[in-house]
């Protein structure tokens, strides 16, 4: 078992309705392995957080959370209690009873402990954090639960209402490290257990399991991709009465399909991140972040560094030097003998004219998607991003190797062949030959 000590414990029994404030400003030392643990949190309402020795990984089981800062807004419960960090001020609370569900789902699993970004890197600190992102491959790809809070920690969404999770930077990376069957998504839901199933062409099924009965349940993440791209489920209640029949349940919770204008009505996030899930992946991986944003645009380089065997030295890079983190990743890739597997992520935008096997880098906000400036105004990348992948070698190991010199110039050998355009026709379209 790995040595730790207890770094901070907070009761938040008292009144009903209350703010509590964790500061962990003071916690050292820095640069620690920490967990929530769950037993405390459900049985004693106390944030109780192990810190682990720095060369030693937890040996303990635990669940990972995954989830937006700025996520849907609360409802009018008067009888909640909210925690806010200290350095993460500007992020939505944690609602006690989100948290609660969490811990809850965690418990079920067999997991003593909870990983939280919030709670467990210390926010005001800057060598802290940088030594966390640099790890946090390693905390996702180890744990034995991932658990996604779609709408954020405010309260637990339902399957019809949107959210932004899909959207965000960080999220990809979260739900990609851990082995595919290890992600599931908690959500609010009140018709118990069952079974579902979507997918009008390939039936595809997966169990519905209660948390809190009446309140939470959790189901895949592979299934609900599945579901809304679908557009919706039918759920199975495991018969309690004889008269119990399936229901239709629309599901929009990444992505609403009714509102999809993709020309063959498929959601280009929803099919980059299920491309992104191995045993696929690396194209995957590339298309899914292209579309996605986050408050810091040299995050979009270290929330997927780890996916790709490397770890950058976070310190090392400006907020907003997106492009230089991004030529030492791919010199990584290609010095580790991997292949030039973003080759072709969105051949609808103009390649780069800062890193010329990229297509122009998109602007990340915390609060919106990732954007291009047009000559007809901001566009939004996966408009300009399609769900079409006509040849084998964005799915298979056939992407060029080589290596990129000191300039940022990639050095390939491969089969190519010349083309030339020969005419524009009436509606704008180019024509070549070879």
């Amino acid at each position: 078992m790995p040595v730790f000590h207890k770094s901070i414990s907070k009761s938040l029994s008292g009144a009903p309705v209350q703010k509590v404030l964790i500061d962990l400003s003071s916690v050292r030392p820095l640069c620690r392995y920490r967990l929530l643990v769950c037993e405390d949190f459900l049985k004693r309402d106390t944030i109780c957080i192990d810190s682990f020795a720095q060369d030693k990984f937890p040996q303990v089981r635990y669940a990972a959370l995954s989830y937006v800062w700025h996520g849907l807004p609360a409802t009018s419960d008067k009888e909640e209690t909210w925690i806010t960090v200290e350095g993460a001020n500007h992020a939505d609370p944690i609602g006690v009873k989100v948290l609660r569900h969490a811990c809850k789902t965690a418990f079920d699993h067999g997991c003593t402990h909870l990983w939280m970004d919030r709670l467990c890197i210390l926010q005001t600190n800057r060598e802290d954090k940088d030594w966390q992102i640099e790890h946090m491959f390693k905390v996702y790809a180890s744990c034995a639960l991932c658990i996604v809070l779609a709408a954020g920690t405010q309260r637990l969404g339902a399957l019809h209402e949107d959210t932004t999770w899909i959207n965000r930077g960080w999220t990809l990376q979260e739900v990609v490290a851990p082995r595919r069957s290890r992600v599931f998504v908690l959500f609010s839901w009140c018709l118990g257990n069952g079974r579902a199933v979507t997918g009008a062409i390939q039936p595809y099924q997966a169990n519905v399991q209660d948390v809190v009965p009446q309140e939470s349940a959790i189901i895949p993440l592979t299934f609900l991709l599945r579901a809304c791209a679908t557009g919706y489920m039918v759920f199975a209640r495991r018969r309690t009465h004889l008269h119990d029949e399936p229901v239709t349940i629309r599901v929009s919770v990444f992505a609403d399909k009714q509102r999809s204008d993709s020309p063959n009505g498929l959601n280009p996030n929803i099919c980059a991140l299920a491309l992104a899930i191995p045993p696929i992946a690396e194209f995957g991986i590339w298309q899914s972040a292209f579309m996605r944003s986050s408050s810091r645009p040299v995050d979009m380089v270290f929330s997927i560094m780890g996916l790709f065997g490397v770890r950058l030295k976070v310190s090392g890079f400006a907020r907003d030097d997106r492009i230089g983190a991004t030529k030492a990743l791919v010199y990584s890739i290609m010095a580790r003998g991997g292949r030039a597997s973003w080759l072709g992520i969105s051949l609808y935008i103009h390649p780069s004219t800062r890193f010329s096997t990229f297509p122009e880098f998109p602007t990340t906000e915390v609060k919106s998607k990732a954007r291009l400036p047009t000559s007809s105004g901001w566009q939004e990348v996966d408009h300009v991003t399609v769900c079409e992948y006509p040849f084998s070698v964005y799915l298979e190991n056939d992407m060029p190797k080589g290596h990129m010199d000191s300039d940022g110039y990639m050095h390939v050998s491969m089969r190519s062949i010349p083309i030339e355009r020969v005419a524009r026709s009436g509606e704008g379209q180019n024509h070549f030959k070879s």
